[in-house]
């Protein structure tokens, strides 16, 4: 068996944890320290600066705060440079362990285990995730690239209670659902849980149709987003498209931090486009001259975005003050941009 196939194995059953200390031993006696990747019932994947023994040998693994020794032996190993040296990735599988660690063992990847209901994701996958004759060109109204992988959604007819469900495939337009029941023909919201990212949506739907004799009973119903955060439009578009998100757009991170901490633009927002905002205020004289030696007398609250047709706007909201002989004097500003962080002006 390859590393490759065992580390396919082992991850039916368990989820990679943090990395955590293990050493190893050739002699039963010194023991070289590495590092345990992931762990299951029936065995560790450890990363070693050095080749781990051939046959059986000792492995000490150090994790929850328990240190115990366990017999293994190795199935598949690798080669991998991190940092400009070579280290080897290596999968060995438990031979014996005293019944008290078993148990322990057993509670512990208990507790990793991906939830049962993956497996209809894979059912669904092979039944409706593959390429299949697609609705007509009427129906079908998506033309933006799509990612064929289902995924967990629920959905909502009154906003209040969420149906599970499940998405087929997503694009930055919309996605195609399967679920138990057919779904209403008004707009209504969907809760979509992908790539460890939960976000609503409001859709519209284009066409359903029952699941094909055979198949798991059903409706297959394909969607349009009429209202989507620009941020998570922008996941869903890199997602299908196999594009890292936030990948070199500061703005977008900065845009999406916001959402969770609205007053700290002056820690999110790039120094730019905050020295534009900034230098409108002192030619509008609602602030002092730009000093290298004070700090500007300024709160920002980031508002969100708007959309007028097809361009988005952000928005946030400036207090500032000027101070003179004649006392304090306060004043409030909205200022409006695009996703690229341009076309900056007052609202």
């Amino acid at each position: 068996m390859t590393s490759g196939q065992l580390g396919s194995d082992r991850r039916k059953y368990q989820r990679k944890v943090k990395p955590f200390y293990v050493s190893f031993s050739p002699d039963g006696s010194t023991y070289i320290p590495a590092y345990g990747l992931d762990i299951s019932e029936g065995g560790v994947g450890l990363l070693s600066q050095l080749h781990t023994p051939d046959g059986e040998f000792k492995l000490r693994i150090m994790l929850e705060g328990r240190d115990f020794t366990v017999t293994v032996r190795r199935r598949g190993e690798s080669e991998r440079m991190r940092d400009g040296k070579l280290w080897y990735a290596t999968g060995v599988e438990f031979v014996t362990v005293e019944a008290e660690d078993r148990g322990f063992l057993d509670e512990f990847v208990r507790g990793l285990q991906i939830p049962e209901q993956n497996a209809v994701l894979t059912t669904l996958e092979g039944t409706f995730g593959a390429p299949a004759p697609e609705p007509s060109v009427e129906e079908n109204k998506r033309a933006a690239t799509r990612k064929r992988k289902p995924f967990y959604i629920a959905f909502s007819i009154n906003d209040l209670v969420y149906i599970p469900a499940f998405g087929l495939d997503i694009s930055r337009d919309g996605m195609r659902t399967f679920t138990e029941a057919q779904m209403p023909d008004e707009p209504f919201k969907i809760r979509v849980i992908l790539e460890n990212r939960d976000f609503v949506v409001t859709v519209k739907k284009n066409w359903d149709r029952q699941s094909p004799e055979g198949k798991k009973p059903g409706w297959i119903t394909g969607v349009r987003f009429v209202e989507i955060a620009p941020i998570d439009r922008e996941f869903v578009d890199c997602y299908a498209n196999d594009k890292p998100f936030f990948a070199g757009n500061r703005l977008l991170e900065a845009l999406e931090r916001l959402k969770q901490e609205p007053e700290r633009a002056d820690l999110w927002l790039p120094p730019e486009l905050l020295t534009a905002f900034l230098q409108m205020l002192v030619a509008l004289k609602r602030l002092a001259p730009l000093s290298d030696r004070t700090y500007p007398l300024v709160r920002y609250h980031y508002e969100g975005a708007r959309t007028r047709g097809e361009e988005i706007a952000h928005i946030v909201h400036v207090e500032s003050r000027t101070t003179s002989r004649d006392g304090t004097k306060r004043f409030s500003t909205r200022f409006s941009f695009d996703q690229a962080g341009g076309n900056v002006h007052v609202v």
